[in-house]
């Protein structure tokens, strides 16, 4: 199918604002967020892409899903290694698809946007209107050029799941281990994923946009990684301080699928967030900083939010994820039993290391949380993988 600029700018003016919120719920906190939806990039300007050379080498993601929206996510890069990936100073027009089969054959939503110049021709799409505890797949197109398909699904509305499959895992510490992890979460059940950390390591007062985006387009190429977000939806909780370069805020925001504003040059950048999985789970993801004394610390206005935002819902279990020392989850886990939440459990709360888990896969139910853990040994040269199960049994008086 090819779509010509005019086509685009109809379909965008027409489709694209029905389905990404032209409703009173637009303008409201979502589940997921207390940020407004992402800006929509306006298309006059953009031009079509004619070029011969696919542009989605770096694959596509979806992430920050609440029971009605998901933001999906791809980058234009014709040549990944060159220069703003092989193409100009232009912004380029895009479709996207959301459909309820793999095949497409029944396309739900679909609409245009612009991978703008400015922003290394990412894209954002913020999907609104789909129904909740439902299965879709997405996709994008670019002049003659089809993006890969990516799967992701909405989270429940009040309801009590029976079960929800929650994967967790931080920044792999090789790229031997990175394609093990990768390659065993893409082939696994999973509804939805936390991440805590980055893909790439980088000095966080580093200012060269340029440099910094080259990094991440680099571990964007990974198959493995590609096919890992493909997968699933993502919760990305940031391996950043909230005090951060400028550069550094915006490669990350640029090339993770978050529903997140742009980071605005020298102000702090809080990516702390929360999402419900009905009145299952309560998911929670944490910003740690580092204090002038060298300590981990969440610090008084994100503890304040912790306090607050988190005891919205009355869910089973409530799960924080938060990267870094122990005492900052202990922090996190005493601050929540203060408010009388019962049922807590701590996700990422320490660094990646030959001894840590490779990642971990938790089944919960309304009376279970149970965790296998994956681990890699590669002392030898040879990765292999052993599992280990741990079991949680939920309070009688949270579990009914």
């Amino acid at each position: 199918m090819h779509f010509s600029r005019r086509s685009l700018l109809a379909l965008g003016a027409s489709v694209f604002l029905g389905a990404c919120g032209g409703s009173d719920r637009q303008d409201q906190p979502t589940a997921t967020t207390e940020y407004d939806p992402i800006p929509r990039p306006p298309l006059s300007g953009a031009v079509e892409y004619t070029g011969t050379a696919n542009p989605f080498t770096l694959g596509v993601a979806a992430g920050d899903p609440d029971p009605h929206r998901v933001v999906i996510w791809t980058r234009l890069a014709p040549v990944p290694g060159a220069p703003r990936g092989g193409l100009d100073g232009r912004s380029y027009l895009l479709t996207w698809e959301v459909a309820l089969d793999e095949e497409f054959s029944e396309v739900t939503f679909s609409g245009a946007t612009v991978a703008e110049a400015g922003a290394a021709h990412s894209v954002h799409v913020d999907v609104a209107e789909l129904e909740p505890a439902v299965s879709f797949w997405y996709r994008f197109r670019c002049g003659p050029h089809t993006s890969p398909v990516g799967r992701m699904a909405t989270l429940p509305l009040h309801t009590l799941a029976e079960t929800y499959t929650l994967a967790g895992t931080s920044c792999p510490i090789n790229r031997a281990q990175a394609a093990v992890l990768y390659r065993d979460i893409a082939q696994s059940p999973i509804d939805l994923l936390v991440f805590h950390g980055d893909y790439v390591d980088i000095d966080t007062d580093d200012n060269d946009l340029e440099r910094i985006r080259a990094l991440y387009t680099s571990a964007r190429t990974s198959a493995e990684l590609q096919a890992a977000h493909a997968s699933c939806a993502w919760l990305v909780a940031s391996g950043l301080p909230a005090t951060v370069s400028d550069a550094a805020a915006r490669a990350w925001w640029e090339h993770l699928p978050v529903r997140l504003p742009p980071p605005a040059p020298g102000e702090p950048f809080p990516t702390y967030r929360h999402c419900s999985v009905g009145s299952l789970l309560n998911l929670t993801v944490l910003q740690p900083r580092v204090d002038q004394s060298g300590r981990t610390v969440l610090g008084r206005e994100q503890e304040r939010w912790l306090l607050r935002e988190p005891g919205r819902t009355n869910a089973v279990w409530h799960a924080v994820s938060c990267r870094g020392d122990a005492s900052v989850g202990e922090r996190a886990e005493k601050l929540l039993a203060s408010q009388s939440i019962d049922n807590i459990v701590l996700l990422g709360t320490t660094v990646a290391d030959e001894t840590a888990p490779l990642w971990q896969q938790h089944t919960v139910t309304p009376a279970r949380w149970t965790t296998l853990s994956r681990f890699v040994d590669s002392s030898t040269g040879a990765i292999t993988v052993s599992d280990e199960l741990t079991e949680r049994i939920a309070r009688s008086g949270n579990a009914s």
